[in-house]
């Protein structure tokens, strides 16, 4: 039996499809439209860092390890350094001193170099230059004051019988650092007792022989790290062989692991004190190599004099972990720059020695890093030392650039292929312009007074921060 709709069902009915049809058209007609999305991108803030003060720590005094036979390992300093500062706008750096716990002697300490933030492109630097003349302790030392950072690789040293090597750790911020020293040698990385949880207090350095961590290393090469602050991290080496001092040299840091290394202005005296060895002889030219990491690394040294082409390279391997001395003993007397290449990342460093009058003193090249395109020197002077600027272009094409020091300014040109280029002497405070991608070094190569360091770039600025709310 059916049923009629009733009038009622029947409106319903109708009421529903128009409702249907009518969210269909809108649905269709939205999609049509420009509708604007709704939300919004969450709120920021784009924070520029305050160009901070510019900081640069030298490495102090010479220091002497043993030198009173009742405390065999305990540090001395030895006379204080001449330290030249500036930033190439005639603004000069304000200097104080740091404490240095470690030294018997009660010296000054080392020195913090501080000026207003770049401008202009000019940065700060500094050096410092000192001679030392003693029964236990003789030589010319050299070293550019430096940017405290969280690590450094350090080159150089040795703890074979007649040399002395301690390690300076300056903090110049005013909270505590914590360091960690691993060494590695000839035979592979080095169970080091003491070598990390080093403290170095806010605005202080602490000393470390490093024969007391890890003795009897003939060719050492060093990573130091810090955390809680940054540290300006060197070597200081001096020899002794039978009861006569034989130089002495401060050693700053090489360039971080990598497949190519360039060190600028490496130097080979006329007058050297050994003409061949076998391994290390810190009195012979030669190029130590670690290959920090877990592969053997096969290495290519090139060297390319002052006015020359590049010579036969040498090739050597050098084992995971460990360290390699390559000599240089057929090199002519004069200057070149080295190249090393590897196949996995190594670091490096160059020695040589000099001597004069029965005097020996010996020096350290470190790799150097690319500079920017203008570049603060300064070069600190001592009676008698003389000092030239070098400078390396690895690229294809001659470089013009210019150096305004306290002789005038000069402009040359500094030819591509990695040809060192010596700029003259060089005193004071001189600025480089158009100088980006060239490495430059300074070097001291007086027979008696036999020194060099590199002229590293300024640290990368803070970039702006977006800062989004939560």
């Amino acid at each position: 039996m059916s049923r009629r709709p009733t009038a009622t069902r029947v409106i319903r009915t109708v009421i529903g499809v128009a409702g249907v049809a009518a969210a269909v058209a809108t649905v269709l007609v939205a999609g049509r439209l420009d509708v604007q999305p709704i939300g919004s991108e969450p709120a920021s803030v784009t924070v520029t860092p305050v160009p901070a003060a510019q900081s640069r720590v030298c490495a102090g005094p010479v220091v002497e390890v043993g030198g009173d036979a009742s405390a065999a390992t305990a540090v001395a300093s030895v006379g204080v350094p001449v330290i030249t500062a500036g930033d190439g706008l005639d603004i000069a750096a304000d200097v104080s001193a740091v404490a240095a716990p470690d030294d018997v002697a009660g010296g000054a300490g080392p020195s913090v170099l501080s000026a207003p933030p770049a401008e202009d492109g000019t940065a700060l630097a500094g050096s410092q230059a000192q001679s030392v003349t003693g029964e236990r302790l003789a030589g010319f030392a050299a070293s550019s004051c430096i940017e405290a950072r969280p690590e450094a690789w350090l080159v150089g040293g040795s703890t074979d019988v007649g040399q002395s090597t301690v390690v300076l750790l300056t903090n110049p911020s005013n909270v505590e650092a914590n360091v960690t020293i691993e060494v590695f040698g000839e035979a592979g990385p080095v169970d080091a007792p003491g070598a990390s949880g080093i403290v170095v207090g806010p605005s202080s350095q602490r000393i470390v022989p490093l024969a007391g961590i890890a003795p009897n290393i003939q060719i050492p090469a060093l990573r130091v790290t810090s955390i809680g602050a940054p540290i300006a991290a060197s070597l200081q080496q001096s020899a002794l062989r039978a009861i006569t001092p034989e130089g002495l040299d401060v050693i700053g840091a090489t360039t971080a692991p990598g497949v190519e290394h360039v060190v600028p202005g490496f130097t080979v005296p006329a007058s050297r004190p050994a003409d061949g060895a076998t391994g290390y002889d810190y009195r012979v030219p030669g190029v130590r190599v670690l290959a920090p990491g877990t592969f053997d690394s096969e290495v290519t040294i090139t060297a390319t004099p002052v006015g020359g082409t590049a010579l036969e390279p040498r090739i050597a391997t050098v084992p995971a972990g460990s360290v390699v001395e390559v000599p240089l003993d057929d090199l002519a007397p004069g200057g070149y720059s080295l190249t090393v290449t590897s196949d996995v990342p190594v670091v490096a460093a160059a020695h040589a020695a000099s001597t004069a009058d029965g005097a020996t003193d010996f020096a350290w090249f470190a790799a150097a890093e690319p500079l920017d395109d203008a570049a603060t020197v300064a070069v600190a002077g001592d009676q008698g030392a003389s000092a030239v600027l070098y400078l390396v272009n690895t690229g294809t094409e001659d470089r013009p650039a210019t150096i305004v020091g306290p002789s005038g300014e000069r402009r040359f040109v500094v030819a591509a292929g990695g040809t060192p280029k010596p700029i003259g002497r060089v005193a004071g405070i001189s600025t480089l312009a158009s100088v980006e991608g060239l490495t430059a070094a300074v070097v001291y190569p007086g027979a008696a007074e036999f020194a060099s360091f590199v002229i590293a770039p300024p640290g990368a600025a803070s970039d702006p921060v977006v800062v989004r709310p939560r």
